[in-house]
């Protein structure tokens, strides 16, 4: 805040206060390049033309690798709203499909 306030960034002269609470710990996981499931599921991708993509997210695909249970996670895309609450809501229109595997 101070550096800010020097830019004439922020007003006033009060302090900031911070408290971090974990809220959760999502292991990171790693699918290996030669696993089986990556096989079938490249496979299915090309037998139906699918163009995925391969990217590391925080997926429900986390704790599973992250005890060595071999987890992938496959979807994005389309228009969704209100992530992580109850009113959390997704519209698969335009999706694409992505594989999200921590490779």
């Amino acid at each position: 805040m101070a550096a800010a306030r020097d830019r004439g960034m922020a007003g006033g002269t009060s302090t900031l206060d911070l408290k971090i609470s974990v809220l959760g710990i999502r292991p990171a996981g790693e699918l290996p390049e030669n696993s089986p499931l990556l096989a079938a599921l490249l496979a299915a991708d090309t037998r139906l033309g699918n163009r995925s993509r391969r990217e590391r997210s925080s997926t429900d695909a986390n704790i599973p690798l992250s005890v060595g249970i071999p987890a992938i996670s496959i979807g994005a895309g389309g228009r969704s709203g209100g992530a992580h609450t109850t009113e959390e809501w997704f519209e698969p229109a335009g999706a694409s499909w992505v594989c999200s595997a921590s490779l």
